[in-house]
């Protein structure tokens, strides 16, 4: 079974591509279980306080969801397609922590990503400021609506650090603006084109 992780900002639309992706290649979902963390809004309205303790629960939530997933076996799916790729607790952890914290982020992670396997295919999707904002405005989460716009500049600024001191081995990069995922029906087709063939080890589509 081919895994294929989808990482992005908040709000590049990484659930709505991995659903459309789920249904193209008949796949096994894994998505993100954010709504059962009750510290999220708690680390939105005070980020500081929250960090750390917020962080381990996402790293332990993340870990607990692939062990339950690697015990299972599916005979009738090819194709593994998650909304998140487990680095990205690492990422947000260097924005979020101070020093002494990301030291003990660190130790903890550096255990439990022994037991975790790359994916075989890493789609990042990179949207602009304004659309981010706007796609997070329409969802309508009440505790979102106190992500500052620097908060989404550091994280945009963080993946594209990862993504050139740590790169995964595949990578299909999609560069985006307006257009909803379920408008774009050639876009998706690339995409599912390019997990069958994947011709070369970094791919930009936009």
């Amino acid at each position: 079974m081919k895994h294929i992780a989808i990482e992005g900002n908040i709000g590049a639309g990484k659930t709505t591509l991995a659903n459309l992706l789920i249904k193209e290649l008949q796949a096994l979902p894994v998505l993100e279980e954010f709504e059962q963390n009750p510290l999220l809004p708690l680390f939105y309205s005070d980020r500081r306080k929250h960090a750390l303790s917020l962080e381990i629960a996402f790293m332990a939530q993340r870990f607990v969801q692939w062990s339950r997933l690697t015990s299972q076996t599916d005979l009738f799916s090819d194709y593994l397609v998650s909304d998140y790729h487990y680095e990205k607790s690492r990422i947000f952890a260097s924005i979020n922590l101070e020093p002494a914290e990301r030291l003990l982020f660190d130790r903890l992670y550096s255990s439990i990503q022994k037991h975790l396997s790359p994916p075989d295919l890493f789609i990042y999707v990179h949207r602009p400021l304004h659309r981010l904002r706007a796609n997070i405005d329409s969802r309508g989460r009440a505790f979102e609506n106190q992500i500052e716009s620097s908060y989404l500049e550091q994280i945009d600024s963080a993946y594209a650090t990862w993504l050139i001191q740590a790169p995964p081995k595949k990578i299909l990069r999609l560069e985006l603006d307006e257009k909803k995922f379920e408008d774009m029906p050639d876009l998706i087709s690339g995409i599912v084109d390019f997990v069958h063939n994947p011709h070369n080890s970094f791919v930009t589509l936009s």
